[in-house]
């Protein structure tokens, strides 16, 4: 929602995954679910971003982007489904002097919080609670060690929208 809000609900927007991964795949799933509620905005390039070496090749794959790309206004923004790939991105972005894009990921890495409080074109991402996944996950085990049933196979904890005001 929150790259949405920041290209004004149009525009072309780039998606970058990895949908092998179950997570992510929820995540992308979900953002393109929710472009349905966007007729202005429109998906110019969806690309797999290699594992390892996702900012790396995130870099590479957006420079071949706005290379394909040039105008301003091309692209209004990035949803990048991990935070890794929203960091190759702005690398490339920034690199292209294209600083109008928007960019938002997800994990809430400290490069990428880092990235945000500069103010680079990388505006957001959802810092998941990584002190709360591990004990949340522990519960579940001790449950199922004691005979009972896990909570179910699928539990969310809290993620919280980082941005330039609390990055």
């Amino acid at each position: 929602e929150r790259l949405l809000q920041e290209i004004g609900g149009k525009g072309p927007v780039v998606v970058l995954t990895h949908r092998p991964h179950p997570g992510v795949l929820a995540r992308t799933l979900t953002f393109l679910d929710m472009l349905k509620g966007y007729p202005n905005v429109k998906v110019v390039a969806e690309r797999h971003i290699n594992v390892p070496g996702p900012i790396e090749n995130a870099r590479v794959q957006m420079e071949n982007i706005l290379l394909a790309n040039p105008a301003k206004g091309s692209i209004a923004g990035v949803w990048a489904a991990f935070d890794a790939a929203a960091i190759g991105a702005t690398q490339a972005i920034m690199a292209a002097g294209r600083t109008e894009i928007k960019v938002t990921g997800v994990d809430g890495e400290a490069q990428a919080l880092k990235l945000i409080r500069e103010g680079s074109p990388l505006v957001a991402t959802v810092g998941q609670d990584f002190e709360q996944i591990p004990g949340t996950l522990a519960r579940q085990i001790s449950l199922v060690l004691d005979g009972k049933p896990a909570q179910g196979t699928q539990i969310f904890v809290r993620a919280v929208l980082m941005t330039k005001a609390n990055a």
